[in-house]
């Protein structure tokens, strides 16, 4: 599972690397605020497996 959310994360900021056009469109926010936003869930995430 943490695997995966991980996999589906880089995905996600690799596309938000090559189209931050994207970010607005996609989630209402700048791609640095999106990116540091996704940062705190997994910091979260795992920080509660850990």
């Amino acid at each position: 599972m943490n695997q995966q959310l991980v996999l589906i994360s880089m995905s996600a900021a690799n596309a938000l690397a090559v189209y931050p056009q994207l970010a607005p469109a996609l989630f209402g926010r700048e791609g640095s605020a999106v990116a540091d936003h996704y940062a705190k869930q997994l910091a979260r995430l795992f920080g509660k497996k850990g």
